[in-house]
């Protein structure tokens, strides 16, 4: 089983954090632990079988669909563990994909700065990412569903329910 290991200023995150992320199961976190040494905080994520996002060549739309959808939902549940988008980074580099992309998972990397996150901020940290792996018809489709999602008045809910009818109307 494959380990990531970052480093990190020991005074990044406090204890009651790394509590939160490192005692529970959050769905959107791969296994993570924590160790401090030398005023230095070392984050270990059990990455297993998934595939980094910079990694990956290509993806059809369906499964860049699938991917928004899954960190969506993801982000969506860690509010239930008290764990917020201000407490971690969603870049390219922290979001892995299972081989056939049904499953979506995170490396905890600790925000520096404390300040408010959305999840279309999360989604256009990845969006030129994804625009390079699909098809170029696929694009505007793909902007569609972020451009959904950051839509504060249709609500987040409704807005992956909108993209999961884009999935199955080009999936047939």
């Amino acid at each position: 089983m494959e380990v990531r290991e970052d480093f990190y200023p020991g005074d990044l995150l406090d204890y009651y954090q790394i509590s939160l992320i490192g005692t529970r199961d959050v769905p959107l976190f791969f296994s993570t632990s924590f160790e401090f040494s030398h005023n230095t905080l070392i984050v270990r994520s059990r990455t297993g079988n998934y595939k980094n996002l910079n990694e990956i060549e290509n993806l059809d739309l369906i499964c860049a669909l699938n991917l928004i959808i899954n960190l969506v939902t993801g982000m969506m549940q860690c509010y239930n563990y008290y764990i917020f988008p201000e407490m971690y980074v969603v870049d390219a580099s922290a979001v892995y994909l299972n081989h056939n992309c049904t499953r979506v998972k995170c490396r905890f990397i600790p925000q520096v700065t404390k300040e408010k996150v959305t999840y279309k901020d999360v989604l256009k940290k990845i969006e030129e990412r994804m625009v390079q792996l699909v098809e170029e018809e696929d694009v505007p489709y793909l902007k569609r569903a972020i451009d959904l999602i950051g839509k504060n008045h249709i609500g987040t809910q409704y807005a992956l329910n909108q993209i999961k009818l884009l999935v199955k109307e080009h999936a047939l």
